[in-house]
């Protein structure tokens, strides 16, 4: 199946699930707005920023010093916190649009990827696969957590912070090595949530595996959303002027439609996988 073959799918999925799916999205990006607002006034970077403009303009020539000395380490540290749970709360709904796709599609669970040395396998992973399953069935990701608790959610973070750090090494070498280095990593996360006892560094092995010579399919996909992004920005932008607080009401369709685009494709990397 291709990019637009997998978008297809996506939308009768959205379609199926709809309104209830809508309501859902509306919330997820009711709460992203507000963590990522949150993070960007708690750094006091607009603040810093202005009294920044306000020296170079009166020609003080210590401008850069008096920028960093106003950033407080405190707030930034908060802020970063808040940002990692931003990426959290986003790979969160990225695993929720996976549970939906499997329980609307028909398809039922997935195969254990690894090996003892981290190889693809076609083999049901047992016990905690099948409860995984079934938890999958019943009510997703939300009773995954329940389930599991917060070590979940603390893997989930550890992921986002070990490939962010892994694709920004990559990234001093040259730009390009750093993009492949971000879809080589891509799915570390469908990949801990089909199977919560995996380590973080087995789940990006496995990643890494099941990205090779898929990379090039997940970018592309990436780039055919980007129209609806800028459509979501100038839309945001326009409504600033009439709104306040204006949310990102196109991002309500966006964001999953890349997620079940997301979801088809790793279901998919993963039958070829096992065959």
């Amino acid at each position: 199946m291709s990019g637009p073959g997998f978008k297809a799918g996506a939308r009768k999925l959205i379609l199926t699930g709809a309104p209830r799916l809508f309501l859902i999205s509306f919330v997820f990006v009711l709460v992203l707005s507000v963590l990522s607002e949150s993070s960007y006034r708690l750094s006091g970077a607009s603040g810093v920023y202005q009294r920044y403009i306000e020296r170079v303009a009166s020609g003080d020539p210590h401008s850069a010093a008096m920028l960093f000395s106003l950033l407080s380490p405190v707030r930034l540290t908060l802020a970063a916190l808040l940002t990692l749970l931003f990426g959290a709360v986003r790979a969160g709904f990225y695993c929720c649009c996976l549970t939906a796709s499997r329980t609307l599609s028909g398809v039922r669970g997935g195969e254990n990827l690894s090996d003892g040395g981290g190889e693809l396998r076609g083999e049901v992973h047992g016990r905690l696969r099948n409860e995984v399953r079934e938890v999958h069935e019943e009510h997703g990701f939300i009773n995954i957590i329940r389930k599991t608790g917060l070590p979940l959610l603390g893997k989930l973070i550890l992921i986002l912070i070990t490939t962010a750090a892994l694709a920004a090494l990559w990234s001093l070498l040259f730009f390009f090595p750093g993009v492949v280095a971000h879809y080589r990593y891509r799915l570390a996360y469908y990949i801990l949530i089909d199977d919560p006892g995996k380590s973080v560094l087995t789940c990006i092995r496995e990643s890494k595996a099941l990205t090779r010579g898929n990379k090039l399919d997940l970018f592309l996909i990436d780039l055919s959303f980007l129209g609806w992004h800028f459509l979501n920005f100038a839309l945001v932008i326009a409504l600033i002027f009439i709104i306040p607080v204006a949310l990102p009401v196109v991002f309500i369709w966006i964001l999953p439609y890349e997620g079940f685009t997301r979801a088809l494709l790793y279901d998919h990397l993963l039958d070829n996988a096992a065959s």
